[in-house]
């Protein structure tokens, strides 16, 4: 199923937890968007930028209610066709993987600097439909390649899965050196937690 046009939202669903996306698959904190555990916003920013710039968006598509997928342009053969792409795959389940790999063709660059920017801000989603300004962005703890905010009542855990990974306070970059005719991947494991959880849904 393909997905909606630019301009218009992507929400995936499963169980407590759903996220809101804009077409390109980014959360853009400025909007009403980002990933929901119990009605409570644990991501209110995840966008990726490659080598300094958004890419440029070839197609995407929706699998069931939980699963949608893009595919961007990262690098441009001399007829204007891609020569490297990067494809990203969302999962909403009990926690939510978003897996980003970047697949090079013959005569491309073999080096990328993806960054993803992150951000939380704990946001009620009565608040965000009341138009309401949302809180400050929350203190993001860096632990070798993962990222927590939160306390007792709820929490967010991002990790980054893959090599060539830095993680600070706001960005999770990731510099590939991938072979002609290859790919390499990135994975980000996203686990929301919530003192509503049912015993046993913890981490």
């Amino acid at each position: 199923m393909s997905l909606p046009a630019d301009g218009e939202g992507v929400t995936l669903v499963r169980g407590a937890t759903f996220c809101v996306s804009d077409a390109r698959g980014a959360i853009d904190p400025s909007r009403p968007a980002g990933l929901f555990h119990r009605d409570v916003r644990v991501l209110s920013q995840l966008d990726v930028e490659v080598d300094g710039r958004a890419p440029d968006l070839l197609g995407a598509e929706r699998e069931g209610a939980a699963v949608a997928r893009w595919v961007y342009a990262v690098a441009s053969d001399g007829r204007g066709s891609p020569s490297a792409v990067l494809l990203r795959t969302r999962t909403v389940a009990g926690e939510v993987r978003e897996r980003f790999t970047v697949r090079r063709f013959a005569g491309a660059p073999s080096g990328y600097r993806l960054a993803l920017t992150l951000a939380v801000d704990f946001a009620d989603l009565l608040t965000l439909r009341q138009a309401a300004p949302p809180p400050l962005p929350a203190e993001l703890t860096v632990a070798a390649q993962r990222l927590w905010a939160g306390d007792e009542q709820v929490s967010v855990s991002v990790e980054a899965v893959g090599d060539d990974v830095r993680v600070t306070g706001t960005a999770i970059v990731w510099e590939p050196r991938i072979p002609e005719g290859g790919e390499r991947s990135l994975e980000l494991v996203v686990r929301p937690r919530s003192a509503r959880d049912d015993p046993g849904t913890g981490w």
